[in-house]
């Protein structure tokens, strides 16, 4: 996996900055992702996640209020992935949302640990329109999977994932999220085994710096281009927006749900692109996916 995606971000290097500039401009017209910050608490902490380095004044609920507003501001037919800085499911307002999303033809998807996956209602979650559950689980071993994700009871997630796995039909996909690092990658075939077993996709990620915010042994490229900032819009849980997810010290804000509406954002977007001058945590990411969406021209790919 990891020469096939090293092989894909060089020929993204070969690419000349018109191309690169086309790719972005074309990706801005996709059909809108948006990454919503339902929660930037959470029950546990992920050694791949660096909540720790949220400013104080960065940690919360998404409020109802929030969500209502937030709900009217979303273009109709959008896909909306719940992930951000924490657990969507510590939100109770989770329902109502995912319920006012379906009723706007959103595909909602939502990123969980899997710890209080026995307390809610997925049933009733894809009855109102939630389309996809990736579930993080790094490991077999109960102590590479106690290092990763500190916190997490692994046999409770397990009951959970084979409780989740009798929900999968056509229409509502589970995925096991499996973010790859020096202490798990000797057990992936054991992982997509699981993930066999249990009826789900595995979808497989290396870890990366979170725009510097966590060391990796890969280094970063001078490719000046974003797939991800041409693709996804960052919402958190307070509704302001910013230029990803990996803007972890929330420094870059492109606008608010309140005061902006999704075309204004864009109108930005475009404006950062052509300019091609990018933000300081740029040059310190080494996300794939910033260059793999590049390479295969949007989000819809198996990594």
């Amino acid at each position: 996996m990891s020469e096939r995606i090293d092989d894909e971000i060089k020929e993204v290097a070969k690419y000349p900055q018109v191309k690169l500039l086309d790719i972005q401009r074309r990706l801005l017209k996709r059909n809108p992702l948006f990454d919503i910050e339902l929660s930037s608490i959470c029950n546990i902490h992920c050694a791949f996640c660096p909540r720790d380095k949220l400013p104080r004044r960065n940690h919360g609920l998404m409020t109802e209020d929030t969500i209502d507003s937030l709900i009217e501001w979303l273009p109709i037919g959008s896909n909306v992935l719940l992930s951000g800085f924490g657990e969507p499911l510590l939100n109770k307002h989770l329902k109502k949302l995912v319920r006012g999303l379906g009723k706007k033809d959103i595909s909602v998807s939502m990123i969980t640990n899997g710890l209080l996956l026995g307390s809610v209602e997925i049933r009733a979650l894809i009855d109102d329109g939630l389309r996809e559950i990736q579930v993080s689980f790094p490991a077999i071993d109960e102590q590479i999977y106690s290092k990763m994700m500190p916190g997490a009871d692994q046999q409770r997630v397990l009951d959970n994932l084979k409780q989740l796995s009798s929900y999968n039909s056509d229409s509502f996909c589970i995925r096991l999220n499996i973010v790859v690092d020096e202490a798990n990658k000797d057990e992936i075939e054991e992982l997509k085994e699981l993930a066999k077993q249990l009826s789900m996709w595995p979808f497989i990620r290396r870890v990366h710096s979170r725009g510097g915010s966590i060391s990796t042994s890969r280094p970063c490229t001078d490719i000046k281009a974003c797939g991800i900032f041409a693709s996804v819009t960052f919402i958190a849980w307070d509704g302001f927006i910013f230029t990803c997810s990996n803007d972890v010290k929330r420094k870059n804000c492109l606008g608010s749900i309140f005061d902006d509406d999704f075309q204004d954002i864009v109108n930005k977007k475009k404006k950062i692109i052509s300019s091609n001058k990018w933000f300081p945590i740029c040059s310190e990411c080494n996300d794939d996916y910033r260059y793999l969406i590049l390479y295969h021209g949007g989000v819809n790919f198996e990594p």
